[in-house]
């Protein structure tokens, strides 16, 4: 075998691998824990809209020690419609940041409609913290009020990930504003006053 020919080979199983990573985080992410969560529809990726991941998310360690709570500061939406339009232009500006271009970059959002939208899911890293789970409200919140629908939607999904051992029972939940000295208007001060009150909150920063 010749220069050319190993060379040839060695892309060749580069790729194979890099694309069975890609599917796996794609297919991670359709519907594997079912399509609601008590009252609440979960929609998947394939549901929503979203395109494949790029190259370069990783697996998390389970269970997680941290959820951060964080909001799009986009318009909010009532509808599954317009929460898949605002998460896939959420996907395309997050695949144009160099630091978060490997794919939406939350692991799960909440619309006003008390839907639950899967990004990255339980089981790859998002762009917050390599041990958390990040969840974002659709909207901006330091005007919008979230209502009592996405509060429950969160609850749910935070007890969704206890019972399948994907958060530590001892976590810690945070705003994002917590955790990085730069996210000051995250998760929005209306998000922020309803999280203070919920039992596993840690009241100080973390970074």
């Amino acid at each position: 075998m010749n220069l050319c020919q190993i060379l040839l080979t060695v892309v060749a199983v580069i790729l194979t691998q890099n694309s069975k990573t890609n599917d796996f985080n794609y297919n991670y992410t359709d519907p594997n824990y079912g399509h609601e969560l008590g009252r609440h529809r979960i929609y998947y990726r394939v549901d929503w809209g979203g395109k494949p991941p790029k190259l370069g998310t990783k697996l998390l360690e389970h269970p997680v020690s941290l959820v951060i709570i964080s909001h799009t500061l986009t318009l909010p939406c009532l509808s599954n419609v317009t929460c898949s339009s605002i998460l896939r232009t959420i996907q395309t500006k997050h695949f144009a940041k160099p630091f978060l271009s490997a794919d939406i970059g939350y692991n799960f959002l909440i619309g006003r409609d008390g839907g639950i939208y899967v990004g990255r899911g339980w089981d790859v890293r998002n762009f917050h913290r390599k041990i958390s789970i990040g969840i974002s409200f659709i909207g901006n919140f330091n005007f919008d009020e979230v209502n009592e629908e996405m509060i429950e939607a969160a609850e749910a999904l935070i007890g969704q990930g206890l019972e399948l051992r994907k958060i530590s029972e001892n976590y810690a939940l945070v705003g994002e504003n917590q955790t990085d000295p730069k996210m000051v208007i995250s998760p929005g001060v209306n998000v922020y006053k309803v999280i203070r009150t919920w039992p596993r909150f840690y009241p100080k920063t973390m970074f």
